[in-house]
């Protein structure tokens, strides 16, 4: 939206351009096609016995935790039946086309489950990966410092910071042409900025003195 504001001026057609964008209004937005796509023809009862495509997003057991798959398509259907050795689901009528597995993918999402449960979460990733179907572990929340995506990105970061010590915490999300936004400086104490703040605005030492005497700044 920012974007396109600032090509709108860019080619003239507006000054400049205030934008408003709701938490509410994004999240619907994004779930749309997820959640809301049985809703999609007005006027009429949602088909509410149709599958949406977030259940095609549903975890499954593993052996010593969760995955995630996505297998709609015929070749991914296919190389997960072999790859969990249920191959006798490629045979049957309700799984033979992309539409019998929406109409009984929580059936389907069941066999999978029974392959799943006997093994490890690292072997199912491996196997998947291998024959290019969409499957990651759930990490638990303590491990996704570990994950090596993770790791890979220097998604976290630590900083020092003077009287707390050495703080973790998310490393700014934005790269700009390939590089990582750093963190500059630390969470700044109650009063830590103050003058310097007040002298950018303009104000001289005596003036910033007499409003600390005040009580108007710590």
């Amino acid at each position: 939206a920012i974007t396109a504001a600032l090509f709108a001026r860019e080619r003239g057609s507006a000054g400049g351009q205030h934008v408003e964008l709701s938490m509410l209004d994004a999240s619907l937005a994004f779930l749309w096609p997820e959640c809301f796509w049985n809703d999609s023809f007005a006027g009429g009862e949602p088909h509410t016995e149709r599958p949406l495509i977030s259940d095609f997003y549903r975890l499954l057991e593993a052996a010593d935790g969760h995955v995630s798959l996505v297998v709609v398509g015929d070749e991914e259907f296919r190389a997960c039946c072999e790859e969990l050795a249920i191959e006798h689901l490629l045979e049957l009528p309700q799984f033979r086309t992309l539409t019998d597995r929406f109409a009984n993918f929580s059936e389907l999402c069941g066999a999978f489950e029974q392959a799943t449960r006997t093994l490890p979460c690292a072997e199912i990733v491996r196997r998947m990966s291998a024959r290019g179907v969409p499957c990651a572990k759930a990490n638990r929340l303590g491990e996704v410092f570990d994950d090596p995506r993770v790791t890979h990105r220097n998604s976290v970061i630590e900083v020092e910071h003077p009287q707390a010590g050495r703080l973790r915490q998310a490393r700014p999300p934005a790269i700009f042409d390939g590089e990582p936004c750093g963190v500059r400086r630390h969470a700044p104490a109650l009063g830590e900025h103050t003058e310097a703040l007040l002298a950018e605005a303009g104000l001289d030492g005596a003036t910033i003195s007499r409003l600390r005497e005040a009580g108007a700044v710590r």
